[in-house]
C-alpha cells in the first residue's frame, strides 16, 4: 500500500490538547483551538495589521469608485440622480473616509476589523437601495457593483472568513428582503440575480477560506520555527556550557597530569610495542643525560648494557603480556657513565593501544649504603661468630676445670654439686656450638639442639654404664635464641634429675624427650619409666634448686608446666610461638 502523508492541518484536537507538528483549527471559524488556542490573539493582530497600506489603498480605490460612479448616475438615471448622490456622497463616501482616517489611529487597531465589516455591510445596503431605485437596464450595472462589493470584502479588505461570510450573506439576505418588499422585479430576474450573488459569495468564501488558512499556516509555521530556533538556541547554549565545563575539567585534568608527570622526581618513560620511547619527563632527561628529543628517537635497549639486553627482552615480553616487574639494572648515560637504576614496569592502555610504562630511579646512593651496611653486617657476623666461638671455648675450659676439681673431691655431695654445674655449663656450651655454625640467631633448630644436649648429659654421667637408654621424638622446630637457651636449661635440669633419682640401685630404664608443634603451640615433654616422683610431691612447694630453676625458666618464656607421675614421671612445658 502507498504511504499516507501526515497532514499539517487538522480540525480535530489531539488527545492531550498539546501543540505539536500539526496545527489545530476549528473547521468552521478557522480559529486556533486546543493546544494552539493561545496563538489566536497574536494571529488576529498580525492578520489585520500586516498589510495596512494595501487596505488603505483599497479604501481609497473604493471611495474613488463611489465618487466617479456619481457621474454615471447623472447620465443613466437623470431623474434619480439626487437620490443616488445622497447615498454616495452623504453615506458611502464619508464612511469610507472615516474608515481611512481611523486606520491611521494606533489605538483603534483592535476595532479596525469590525469597522471594515460594518462599512462593507453599509456599502452593500446602499448599493441595494440604488438598485431598487434604478430601472433596467441601468439597474444591472448597480447589481454588478453589489457583486463587486462582496468579492472586494472577501479579498482586498482581508476580512476573516467567518466575518466576510456573515457580511456577504447578510448583504444577499438584505437584497432578497428589499426586492421582495419593493416588488416589481420579475421572478426570472430575481432568481438570476440570486444565483449570481450566491455564486459570488461562495467563490468569495472559498477564496477567503484559502487566504485565511494559508495565513494561519504561515503564522503557525513561523511560530513553530521560532520555537524550534529557541529550543535549538537553548540546546546549543546548554551544549556549549557543557563543552566549556568539560573542556575546563579536561584542561585541569591535563594540567594535573602534566604537573604530576613532570613533577615526579623519578624518571618516567612511555614506550610502544617496538620499545621506542614516545614520551618522557624531565627527570628522564636528568637521569640519562640525553635531551627529550634525543630520547624520543631511541629505544629501551639503547640505555642498557649489552649483558642486560637479553634479560630486557624477556622482561619486555612478560610486561607487555600484562605482568608487572620491579627490576634493577645499570643505565648507560650519554657521557658513558653507568648509573645503578631501579625500574618499575607495567603495561598501560591508551586509546586501546598497549604501551609500557616505566618508572626509573637512580639508586646509586642507596646501593652504596647497602654495600656499606652489608660490609658492616658481615664484619659484625664475623665478630659475633668469633665471640660465640670464644664463649664456647671458655665454657669448655670452665667445664674441664670443674671436672679436674671434681676428681680431687672425696665428698660425694660436693662432687654432685660440681657435676650439676658442669652439666649446666655443657647445656649452654652446646647451644653456642650450634650458634657458631648457624647463619641466623633467630632460626635455631631446636630439635637438633635438644638431641645433642640430651646425649651430652647422658655422656656426662658415663658411670651409669649404659643402663639408662635415651629415646627422642624431636620435630624440626625452629626458634629464636632467647627461648632456645631456657628450653636447653629446662631439659638439662629435668634430665639430670631423672638420671640421678629415677633409677636407684642400678635399675635399668629409659628416658624419653619429645618435641612437637601444633596450631602454633610448642610442646616439650621429658619422661622416664623410673620410680617416679616422691609421694606428696608439690610443684609449688619449696624444693630443690633444680625444680625452682625449671619453674623460673618456664615463666621466662611464658610456658605452662605440667607434672605427671603415672608409670614414672613426666614433665611437660607448653608455650605459644
Amino acid at each position: 500500500m502507498p504511504a499516507v502523508a501526515r497532514p499539517l492541518f487538522t480540525s480535530t484536537e489531539s488527545s492531550d490538547g498539546s501543540t505539536g507538528s500539526i496545527m489545530h483549527v476549528d473547521a468552521l471559524t478557522l480559529a486556533f483551538k486546543g493546544g494552539d488556542a493561545t496563538l489566536e490573539g497574536d494571529f488576529l493582530r498580525e492578520y489585520h495589521g500586516e498589510s495596512p497600506a494595501m487596505e488603505r489603498a483599497a479604501v481609497i480605490a473604493g471611495a474613488l469608485i463611489i465618487a466617479v460612479f456619481g457621474i454615471l448616475d447623472a447620465f443613466l438615471l437623470p431623474t434619480e440622480k439626487y437620490f443616488m448622490w445622497t447615498v454616495r456622497y452623504a453615506v458611502l463616501l464619508p464612511g469610507a473616509v472615516l474608515v481611512l482616517i481611523l486606520s491611521t489611529v494606533k489605538g483603534f487597531a483592535r476595532y479596525y476589523a469590525a469597522t471594515k465589516s460594518a462599512m462593507l455591510l453599509v456599502t452593500g445596503i446602499g448599493c441595494i437601495a440604488m438598485i431598487l431605485r434604478a430601472t433596467p437596464p441601468a439597474s444591472y450595472l448597480y447589481y454588478s457593483g453589489l457583486i463587486l462589493i462582496i468579492l472586494f470584502g472577501f479579498t482586498v479588505f482581508r476580512l476573516r472568513f467567518i466575518t466576510g461570510t456573515l457580511v456577504a450573506w447578510g448583504t444577499v439576505i438584505a437584497y432578497v428582503v428589499a426586492v421582495s418588499v419593493a416588488g416589481g422585479t420579475p421572478e426570472v430576474i430575481l432568481v438570476s440575480n440570486l444565483f449570481f450573488l450566491a455564486s459570488a459569495t461562495v467563490i468569495g468564501m472559498l477564496a477567503s477560506y484559502s487566504i485565511e488558512m494559508h495565513a494561519r499556516r504561515d503564522f503557525y509555521l513561523r511560530r513553530r520555527l521560532e520555537q524550534e530556533k529557541e529550543t535549538v538556541r537553548k540546546t546549543n547554549d546548554e551544549l556549549e556550557s557543557r563543552v566549556q565545563e568539560r573542556t575546563g575539567r579536561l584542561n585541569r585534568s591535563l594540567a594535573w597530569r602534566e604537573a604530576i608527570f613532570e613533577g615526579s622526581r623519578d624518571a618516567i618513560f612511555i614506550a610502544g610495542a617496538d620499545a621506542r620511547f614516545i614520551e618522557t619527563n624531565q627527570a628522564a632527561v636528568a637521569l640519562t643525560g640525553y635531551t627529550r628529543d634525543e630520547l624520543l628517537t631511541m629505544r629501551i635497549p639503547d640505555l642498557h648494557e649489552n649483558e642486560d639486553r637479553e634479560a630486557y627482552v624477556q622482561h619486555f615480553g612478560r610486561i607487555m603480556g600484562g605482568e608487572e616487574a620491579l627490576t634493577e639494572a645499570r643505565t648507560r648515560r650519554k657521557d658513558g657513565t653507568r648509573v645503578d637504576t631501579e625500574f618499575s614496569n607495567r603495561r598501560v592502555e591508551i586509546e586501546g593501544v598497549s604501551y609500557m610504562h616505566t618508572t626509573a630511579r637512580d639508586i646509586t646512593a642507596r646501593k652504596k649504603v647497602e654495600e656499606a651496611l652489608q660490609r658492616s653486617v658481615s664484619e659484625k657476623e664475623v665478630l659475633l661468630k668469633e665471640l660465640q666461638h670464644r664463649v664456647k671455648n671458655n665454657l669448655a675450659i670452665i667445664s674441664s676445670l670443674l671436672g679436674l676439681e671434681m676428681r680431687r673431691l672425696t665428698d660425694e655431695t660436693a662432687r654432685q654439686v660440681f657435676l650439676e654445674a658442669q652439666t649446666r655449663i655443657s647445656a649452654m656450651a652446646a647451644l653456642y656450638d650450634q650458634l657458631y655454625g648457624a647463619r641466623d640467631l633467630n632460626d635455631i633448630n631446636l630439635g637438633l639442639y635438644l638431641d645433642r644436649l640430651a646425649r651430652t648429659i647422658l655422656d656426662t654421667y658415663s658411670t651409669l654404664g649404659g643402663r639408662i637408654a635415651l629415646e627422642t621424638a624431636l620435630e624440626d622446630v625452629h626458634l629464636d635464641v632467647k627461648r632456645a637457651v631456657p628450653l636447653g636449661l629446662i631439659l638439662n635440669e629435668v634430665l639430670t634429675n631423672a638420671v640421678k633419682y629415677a633409677f636407684p640401685d642400678g635399675k635399668r630404664g629409659t628416658v624419653r624427650v619429645a618435641l612437637a608443634e601444633s596450631a602454633g603451640r610448642i610442646t616439650l615433654a621429658i619422661s622416664d619409666d623410673g620410680v617416679g616422683l616422691p609421694a606428696g610431691f608439690d610443684l609449688n612447694a619449696p624444693g630443690s634448686m633444680g625444680f625452682m630453676l625449671v619453674k623460673l625458666l618456664c615463666e621466662q618464656i611464658g610456658a605452662s608446666l605440667d607434672v605427671g607421675a603415672a608409670n614414672g614421671s613426666r614433665i611437660t612445658a607448653r608455650f605459644g610461638r
